[in-house]
């Protein structure tokens, strides 16, 4: 098996809803040097069983570990990291969806500018519905804007 550039982590409890979606968005990346790892936080709703679906289609792809109780999302995360083999980690909820061209666009960034260990992204919010709306980054932020807050989103940085 061969050692992916990245790993994208994902840590999942009771998003049977949307992780299906979430796991296409990663499936059709532009970028093929990647593993996903998937952490099911013990889910009751039948997200695990989905989950797991996808490991059988995509063995040499998708990992799934399961915790047998519920720890949250920073202990699910820090056991996929456990597992990741890739030299860079990206990260996803099972509510998020990638564009297509995501982890081309940041591998990309990082290998042309080797001094930066962390690139954001912009994302689009939407809702259960499908109602969206664009909150976009400035490229380079200054002070007021990290005054203000970071400029990343959790899904973003790689």
């Amino acid at each position: 098996m061969h050692k992916p550039k990245v790993s994208m982590i994902m840590g999942v409890y009771n998003c049977q809803e949307t992780v299906e979606e979430s796991i296409e968005s990663i499936l059709h990346q532009t970028y093929e040097n990647w593993e996903l790892i998937i952490c099911d936080d013990a889910s009751t709703d039948g997200t695990y069983e989905k989950v797991l679906s996808y490991t059988k289609r995509h063995p040499e792809r998708i990992r799934l570990i399961r915790n047998q109780q519920n720890q949250r999302l920073a202990a699910s995360l820090n056991r996929c990291l456990a597992e990741a083999r890739g030299e860079l980690i990206a990260r996803q909820d099972g509510d998020d969806l990638s564009v297509p061209v995501r982890l081309e666009k940041q591998v990309h960034f990082l290998d042309t500018y080797p001094e930066y260990d962390v690139v954001g992204t912009a994302m689009t919010v939407f809702d259960e519905t499908g109602t969206k709306g664009v909150r976009a980054l400035v490229s380079e932020p200054d002070r007021k804007v990290l005054a203000r807050g970071t400029p990343f989103f959790v899904m973003g940085p790689l």
